[in-house]
């Protein structure tokens, strides 16, 4: 294992807190990047990243989660931050990586909690390794894009959108990508403001009342870019197939956080994961975009229920 020391702003006064990257190596030789935020000694709960993003998003729960008591493990996917790339990109893969590290760290049953695209390798963990996970908390996720696109009057915003632009057209789709890499890391203000214009009103908020977080996730968003923006196209394409098991099929506790005003991930998905998903509670939240997971209050009332 070989530590690397990032460095981001995390107060509004412009303190710096130093957190520190741990990489462990896997069995098939590929170095797997993971951070721990709160309590070192806590209860251990697991975090899976957005996209584009890092693991390093989870930096937001770190002073809720140190009172509470509890331990982030936030890993990055394959080519994401100092995480190795790999030919074989696929949820399986991601699924085996994150049972080697929870093996690593000697944790048997852990919360996992995952984010817009996040989500998706949260739910196949709590399918494939049932014996890791306690429940599955799932903020703005997205779903089983194949069983959706047959449920009745789908509407999933730019979910949707990007899912038919990365299967038919994906050459285009990496010269995108591959765009928004170099304006996030050679012209970051720019990019941070065209992030910001796609955004609902109540996200930009947040960003102005909690400007640090601003900071952090440009910060994971470009950590996401670090070796190339292919593994952003591979994660994607891997979470757009069709999956080998359906919702319907995952018996694991899930609590499902949709906001009604999410541009990226609609309404109609939370839905549709809390109608499949057999033992779902569905929040539904007013007035509330894709990024109401940074707000003080949301972070106590998640924290609470990793504690359960």
């Amino acid at each position: 294992m070989t530590d690397n020391i990032l460095h981001y702003d995390t107060t509004p006064q412009q303190e710096t807190l130093d957190y520190q990257s741990k990489r462990f190596t896997l069995s098939d030789g590929r170095q797997l990047e993971y951070f721990e935020f709160g309590d070192p000694l806590g209860i251990p709960t697991l975090y899976h990243h957005g996209m584009p993003g890092s693991a390093m998003e989870a930096a937001a729960l770190h002073d809720v989660f140190i009172q509470h008591g509890l331990k982030l493990i936030s890993p990055n996917r394959p080519g994401i931050g100092f995480s190795s790339k790999t030919e074989n990109y696929c949820l399986e893969l991601i699924t085996s990586d994150t049972k080697e590290l929870m093996d690593y760290l000697g944790h048997q049953k852990v919360s996992v909690i995952g984010w817009s695209s996040g989500g998706v390798p949260a739910l196949w963990l709590a399918k494939s390794a049932t014996e890791y996970v306690q429940q599955v908390i799932l903020l703005s996720s997205y779903s089983h894009f194949s069983e959706l696109e047959q449920a009745p009057f789908h509407q999933t915003g730019q979910a949707s959108w990007l899912k038919r632009v990365v299967s038919r057209l994906p050459r285009l789709s990496l010269l995108c990508m591959a765009m928004a890499g170099y304006l996030a890391n050679k012209l970051p203000k720019l990019y941070f403001q065209l992030m910001i214009r796609q955004c609902h009103v109540q996200d930009v908020d947040i960003l102005q009342s909690y400007p640090h977080y601003g900071t952090m996730l440009l910060e994971a968003q470009r950590q996401s870019f670090r070796q190339s923006s292919a593994s952003l196209f591979h994660d994607l394409v891997s979470q757009f197939e069709q999956w080998p098991f359906h919702l319907s099929s995952i018996d694991t506790p899930v609590t499902v956080f949709q906001g009604d005003c999410d541009p990226f991930v609609s309404e109609r998905i939370g839905q549709h994961l809390a109608d499949c998903l057999p033992n779902a509670e569905y929040n539904l939240l007013h007035g509330q975009g894709h990024l109401y997971w940074l707000e003080k209050s949301f972070h106590y009332r998640l924290a609470r229920l990793c504690q359960t």
